[in-house]
């Protein structure tokens, strides 16, 4: 009996011991979040002023949305951040006083005192009760207030990757812009046909276009190394106004994302680009952007 007993006891000292440091975890990942939003929110203002100072003149509502972020969280960081550091000093002095508990039930029953050991486990079970109660109230309001906050920064992040990555990729098309014209948006991929070309998908704010891009070996080097250079030419060169409709949708044969467009007025009934998923998302942003006469007005603004 008392081995049963024994080998009860010491499967509720690991599950207890294993809550206090759920509740430990719990607590430092609210803090965790807390300090992510604040830095990631520098980093956006930040890196959106170097994007700005590089001539991206396009999605002005990121510069307002930032602004409107920035504005509500000085307030509310400093409110959150105080209720956190009431609850963490609160949860700090509780959990001792378990840990305490659980300390003395793992000595008796190292020492054979299993009722005692018993005793000490119920304790400890009543005051981590008590603390996982009311943190997760707390914590869980906390956390309430924090999401939106949080949800808008990685929102913003995701677009500011996909520009920021756009901008060499600028910098190296082998075509010149129009007069007037402005780039808008570019993503490696892949254009998909007879045959599956390499290049560079790009938007401006008047047309799309995708550059191929091919190796060519210039130099044999023995029989296994070569020197190439990378050949570019321009295969698609669509102004919007032929553009009929634009979609994201699977393509190939490996499910992956891409883009579908389609422009008969332009000789060209259906043009497939293989892209990442949120790079096919944001495409369809732009297209919708650039349609509805917003990417001219922030163009006017810039």
């Amino acid at each position: 009996m008392s081995d049963h007993l024994r080998a009860a006891l010491e499967e509720r000292l690991r599950h207890d011991e294993s809550e206090l440091e759920a509740v430990l975890r719990h607590l430092r990942g609210v803090r965790a979040k807390l300090a992510r939003v604040s830095t990631l929110l520098s980093s956006l203002l930040g890196r959106l002023r170097a994007v700005r100072k590089r001539g991206y003149a396009f999605f002005r509502d990121l510069d307002a949305r930032l602004s409107s972020l920035r504005e509500g969280w000085r307030s509310m960081e400093e409110e959150l951040s105080a209720k956190l550091a009431a609850l963490e000093t609160w949860a700090s002095m509780e959990l001792e006083v378990a840990r305490s508990a659980l300390r003395d039930a793992r000595w008796r029953l190292e020492a054979n005192e299993l009722e005692g050991a018993r005793a000490r486990l119920s304790d400890a079970e009543l005051k981590l009760g008590e603390i996982k109660g009311r943190l997760e109230v707390e914590l869980g309001a906390i956390e309430r207030a924090l999401a939106p906050f949080a949800n808008s920064c990685e929102e913003v992040d995701k677009v500011l990757k996909l520009i920021e990555a756009s901008l060499p990729l600028f910098e190296s098309a082998s075509f010149p812009l129009r007069p007037g014209e402005s780039w808008l948006f570019a993503a490696r991929g892949r254009l998909l046909g007879e045959e599956k070309v390499k290049g560079v998908f790009y938007m401006t704010d008047q047309r799309i276009l995708f550059e191929a891009h091919r190796e060519v070996v210039v130099k044999r080097i023995f029989l296994i190394f070569a020197q190439k250079r990378v050949e570019r030419e321009l295969l698609v060169d669509v102004p919007y106004e032929l553009v009929d409709s634009m979609s994201k949708g699977i393509v190939g044969l490996l499910a992956g994302y891409g883009v579908r467009v389609t422009a008969p007025r332009a000789g060209v009934e259906e043009l497939v680009v293989d892209l990442k998923g949120e790079e096919a998302d944001f495409v369809i942003r732009a297209f919708d952007y650039v349609r509805s006469g917003r990417a001219a007005a922030d163009k006017v603004m810039s």
